[in-house]
């Protein structure tokens, strides 16, 4: 119903002491999934849903949108205001192993996509506004209006009976 779409507007957010506005969110992908008959499954471990319960203890609700309509409507209205965006699923590292390339993403902005693999749960994905001035742009951009989506409470979703599914052919 037109009524009842959601209105999606992204806040900056500082990230350590960069100060790069930052939106981070959950990704799941086909890997996550498990083919059960005609359809495909997502469901939380016990590990995933206790780390998660705690890593987002601030959070009420989860928000379950397609990635790619959400990173389609994140293009358009960012270059629509002249933004500069990058977005990514963070590359999660063990900081005991010196690896080439998150150290070469120490020299751009590409290093706000990598975490420590201590958070590899939350299996996260990130859209980063590098060239964008923090505390002028508060409300950083309004992504408009998501009428196939879904907007849960978050112990319903972090709970092993919580399953996701769609059919065969969503990832075909």
């Amino acid at each position: 119903n037109k009524e009842d779409k959601i209105k999606v507007n992204l806040e900056s957010h500082k990230l350590q002491d960069l100060e790069t506005p930052i939106f981070c969110a959950m990704c799941l992908e086909k890997d996550d999934f498990v083919k059960e008959g005609d359809k495909y499954v997502f469901r939380f471990t016990k590990e995933q849903i206790q780390t998660l319960k705690k890593d987002f203890s601030d959070y009420t609700h989860v928000f379950l949108i397609d990635a790619g309509i959400f990173g389609m409507k994140i293009k358009e209205k960012a270059e629509k205001e002249g933004l500069d965006y990058k977005m990514s699923n963070i590359k999660y590292y063990d900081p005991n192993i010196n690896q080439a390339e998150r150290i070469n993403d120490y020299d751009n902005s590409n290093i706000i996509f990598w975490k420590r693999d201590i958070f590899k749960q939350q299996k996260e994905f990130r859209v980063a506004f590098p060239n964008t001035n923090i505390e002028s742009r508060k409300n950083l951009l309004n992504v408009g209006d998501f009428e196939d989506c879904l907007i849960l409470d978050k112990d319903t979703v972090l709970n092993e009976d919580f399953a996701l599914t769609y059919p065969n052919e969503y990832f075909k």
